[in-house]
């Protein structure tokens, strides 16, 4: 009976750490995002913040640390569930190398090509190489999103285009 009982004791307390283990786990990412947002503000209270009307460097650094800290709280409260983040046998791996390429291509097209044309090989290339999105799709995002975002920064907000 006593056998029984300290079976059962250790099995509870196997249970308990690890719960306690996957509490932490699951936070990992949330303290990694959040040391992210602090490294953030350190480097935007360098600069001038300025204010709505006329905002400094710093003040979009800013605005984007504190987003960034509020979803990691968000984060921290509410972990996403259990999820292998990486399945290296199914080539979850090459595909993640890959989009990775298509972000370096991304950058050295932009200074040989500009903006409108880098944006639209990349786009290209990951909705049809990586998501295998169909052509028709493909070529429809691909102008959509360069001329939004042209439209957007360039013609509504008036900022001068980039490259």
């Amino acid at each position: 009976m006593e056998t029984q009982t300290m079976a059962h004791d250790t099995e509870d307390t196997n249970a308990e750490v690890a719960s306690g283990k996957r509490w932490v786990v699951r936070r990992i990412p949330a303290l990694i995002l959040l040391i992210i947002a602090l490294a953030f503000a350190r480097e935007a209270l360098v600069l001038p913040i300025g204010g709505l009307r006329e905002p400094g460097p710093g003040f979009w650094i800013l605005t984007v640390s504190i987003l960034l800290a509020v979803l990691a709280v968000a984060l921290g409260i509410k972990p996403v569930a259990d999820i292998e983040l990486l399945n290296t046998t199914s080539g979850e791996l090459i595909r993640v190398a890959a989009g990775f390429a298509g972000v370096v291509g991304f950058l050295l097209l932009f200074y040989l090509t500009g903006y409108f044309l880098s944006t639209l090989v990349l786009t290209v290339y990951m909705a049809r190489l990586i998501r295998r999105e169909p052509w028709l799709r493909t070529l429809i995002i691909a102008v959509l999103s360069g001329a939004v975002v042209h439209g957007f920064f360039v013609v509504l907000l008036g900022l001068p285009s980039p490259g």
